[in-house]
């Protein structure tokens, strides 16, 4: 897919949504731009259906003002804070992040493990822990040297309670922090950083 096969008119009118969700977002109506966004999402799918295969060549072709390298991982971002408040935004945000792994499949390392974090995430959130262990059982396997794969698994038996009888569950979350210092990951000292606070959160509540 080249310029010349995308409408002008249409990126044109995609790229003035995409402001509008900027827009809205700075008076603090996620879940607004998040509608809209994925208003957006639905019609670029259309424009990527099968060509180009990563999001760094998609974003090549766009002609919008707008970075969709950018704008794709802000979508991810703001579906999360969205389901904050309202948990099936947090179901659109795991369709979300698997539809774009899937178009946009040959994307850099980086944000690819990120959207998937964040899908592992997403499913902790909604209470169904089993799918998300699984998640971030097969992102392990995939960036094995990755911290934050190791950090994003681990603060979801302390740090985020989703539900409210959640219990925390410090010595599970240990566990995986010192596996990814046994593995030699590439961010040790923000895994020894979380390691810091989770102690002190358990002396705290002793």
């Amino acid at each position: 897919m080249d310029k010349r096969e995308t409408d002008p008119g249409t990126e044109e009118r995609l790229d003035e949504m995409m402001q509008k969700g900027y827009d809205l977002l700075r008076e603090d109506m996620v879940t607004e731009a998040c509608d809209l966004w994925l208003e957006v999402w639905e019609e670029l799918k259309k424009e990527f259906l099968t060509e180009p295969k990563s999001i760094e060549k998609a974003d090549n072709v766009f002609c919008g003002a707008q970075s969709l390298y950018n704008w794709c991982q802000d979508l991810e971002m703001e579906l999360g804070n969205a389901g904050l408040d309202n948990r099936t935004y947090y179901e659109k945000r795991i369709k979300f992040i698997q539809e774009f792994c899937s178009l946009f499949s040959e994307s850099d390392r980086l944000i690819m493990e990120n959207m998937k974090r964040a899908e592992a995430e997403s499913y902790f959130a909604l209470g169904r822990v089993e799918q998300g262990e699984k998640l971030f059982a097969r992102l392990i396997e995939e960036f094995p040297k990755s911290a934050w794969v190791y950090i994003g698994w681990a603060d979801q038996y302390w740090l985020f309670p989703f539900s409210e009888d959640f219990s925390p569950n410090y010595e599970k979350a240990e566990r995986i922090y010192r596996l990814a210092l046994e593995k030699d990951t590439d961010d040790r000292e923000a895994v020894l950083e979380r390691l810091k606070g989770l102690s002190e959160r358990k002396k705290a509540e002793k």
